[in-house]
């Protein structure tokens, strides 16, 4: 198939190039091909696919109490497969899927991978470690101690993870936790890292609460996610500029920030500063 009159974006620079891209059946490209049919699509633009660096594909979302999710299996699964389709279609094309209870994730990961079902590319973190009873311990990977942890990573191993996710502080969603709460010391932290980096897992650290935020960024954690910066005054306002900086230096931390990182940034240049 040619697609034909594109506007063509391709994601790096500045300038939108007008052309056609011809698909056949996993490649595809710039210019003519020998194409049995064609279409014009005038006025469209092409784009690389987007990235969502943090979804559940596990969670109704329009459903806010976690104890009202969907718990049968199947009718689980093909909520599932019906989301990635979804999302596949919207123009995602890879997600970090970071926290499950049942490894169904990894099943959708795998179907997909075998041309089995339409979804985009899954990059799947199992069972998050979390306290007990802390942010979604209802997933199953409840540790209170180092032991405890490590048999949580072992298990998401086996169940062929592509990276580890821990839950640093609470989350709003979780009844009786609370996002401002870190749920691990800083010495728990590092050792999870290493332990999770002796498998070679990326570890995923969920972040609200600032005192959390700091912890994982010192723990060597590969990315925070959230990156609230709640604080006894509320949400995004106990924004720390040590601990910010200290997470600027590390070229190999990411962050999946939200609103509070974008207003901080823009009003300060932090990554401008320190260049």
């Amino acid at each position: 198939m040619l697609y034909k009159n594109l506007n063509i974006w391709n994601g790096v620079g500045e300038d939108i190039f007008f052309g056609d891209i011809f698909v056949d059946k996993d490649v595809f490209g710039l210019g003519h091909s020998k194409q049995s049919s064609s279409k014009d699509f005038s006025g469209c633009f092409a784009i690389p696919g987007l990235i969502d660096s943090h979804i559940h594909l596990c969670l109704d979302p329009y459903e806010r109490n976690p104890l009202k999710q969907e718990v049968d299996e199947e009718k689980l699964k093909a909520a599932m497969i019906s989301r990635a389709e979804l999302i596949v279609k919207a123009g995602i094309t890879t997600v970090r899927d970071l926290g499950g209870g049942k490894h169904l994730e990894l099943l959708v990961r795998d179907l997909i991978k075998e041309k089995k079902l339409t979804g985009p590319r899954l990059i799947c973190a199992g069972q998050p470690i979390t306290s007990r009873g802390g942010h979604c311990h209802f997933w199953g990977g409840e540790a209170e101690s180092i032991e405890e942890a490590i048999k949580v990573i072992n298990r998401q191993a086996m169940a062929a993870v592509d990276l580890i996710k821990i839950m640093v502080t609470g989350g709003s969603m979780t009844p009786k936790s609370k996002p401002i709460n870190s749920q691990f010391d800083l010495d728990f932290l590092t050792k999870v890292v290493g332990e999770a980096k002796k498998l070679n897992y990326p570890v995923a650290a969920h972040c609200h609460g600032s005192d959390g935020i700091l912890k994982a960024a010192k723990a060597g954690v590969s990315t925070i996610e959230h990156c609230s910066w709640v604080g006894e005054s509320g949400w995004g306002r106990s924004f720390d500029m040590k601990t910010a900086t200290l997470i600027a230096k590390k070229r190999d931390l990411g962050i999946s920030y939200g609103k509070f990182w974008l207003e901080k940034i823009s009003r300060i240049q932090l990554f401008g500063n320190i260049a």
